[in-house]
């Protein structure tokens, strides 16, 4: 049976936390073009985060086996590097729940601009009704209006 050492799950935690690294920078950027709804580069930016969750969802594929393990029972090759390892591995943690947050409030900034542009959109609507229902009366009553002499 295939056993997993402590250098490939120090590895593979590594991997981790770079990748969630670089998703909690990418959702900083991504709130940033929500607020300047930038919706063209937002779009490329939601492209590159999937990548980066399909790696991440592949790494924790890989974690599993070391889950299963008893923590207590690896051999390290010295007390620092399992130090090491778990530290990075809260910290890990840490920046899952920032990220989990910063989607959170991403979806509410979205939420908000689907909104406003819908409530923009029905007052351009309205606006177009109110003018067209306008001219349409100066129209009807211009044109019915008798203007020859009566003499």
């Amino acid at each position: 049976m295939y056993e997993s050492t402590t250098e490939q799950l120090a590895e593979l935690v590594a991997r981790k936390h770079r990748v969630l690294t670089c998703l909690r920078d990418l959702g900083r950027r991504q709130a940033e073009l929500i607020e300047r709804n930038e919706i063209d580069v937002l779009l490329k930016l939601l492209s590159g985060k999937q990548r980066l969750l399909d790696e991440l969802l592949a790494l924790d594929g890989r974690l599993a086996p070391f889950r299963e393990q008893d923590p207590d029972r690896r051999r390290w090759a010295s007390d620092d590097d399992r130090a090491r390892c778990s530290e990075v591995a809260a910290d890990c943690e840490r920046m899952l729940r920032q990220i989990v947050q910063q989607e959170r409030e991403s979806e509410q900034a979205m939420i908000r601009c689907r909104d406003e542009t819908a409530a923009r959109i029905d007052g351009s609507h309205k606006a177009v009704q109110v003018h067209g229902a306008y001219f349409g009366a100066n129209q009807s009553t211009a044109s019915s209006l008798d203007l020859s002499s009566g003499t």
